[in-house]
């Protein structure tokens, strides 16, 4: 199936979001990149015309979700930190995937939800993000996952 707009979603209390928009054949097609609350994704989602066909990749959250590398404030040595706010983050998935599929319905709009876990997507430096995609805006973590989850598509 061709779908008109690409979006993935990084959810937790700063959820990354990036839109494609496989209608533009020039340039970067990435449209829409940034960073908001709950409200802020609702609030996008439902100004989304019921005419276009939606892919949305939404993040799953592993609850085991291990940071690689030295975190800040740990001691020396550790090379690996688990995350604090996976539960958050989790919250805000079932929260963020009820609300889609409730906008769809309601809206009438042509969304496909496909939920995504890839540890080897996530994690990578925005001087990537941007090489691999053709992006040149500022990113922060959330936004290059986001990014990552529809990079290929």
């Amino acid at each position: 199936m061709s779908y008109d707009l690409l979006i993935g979603i990084d959810p937790c209390k700063n959820t990354g979001v990036a839109v494609r928009d496989k209608r533009i054949k020039t340039g970067c097609d990435y449209t829409h990149v940034f960073t908001t609350d709950f409200f802020g994704l609702q609030e996008f989602l439902e100004g989304i015309s019921p005419d276009l066909k939606v892919l949305i990749y939404l993040e799953v959250t592993d609850l085991k979700v291990v940071f690689k590398g030295k975190q800040q404030g740990r001691s020396k040595g550790a090379d690996n930190a688990t995350a604090i706010n996976v539960g958050s983050c989790l919250r805000e998935m079932a929260l963020l995937k009820g609300q889609i599929e409730y906008i769809a319905k309601r809206d009438k709009k042509d969304f496909t939800l496909r939920t995504i876990y890839d540890a080897e997507l996530v994690g990578k430096s925005s001087a990537f993000v941007k090489m691999a995609t053709g992006y040149s805006g500022k990113l922060n973590n959330h936004e290059c996952d986001a990014m990552m989850f529809i990079a290929g598509l």
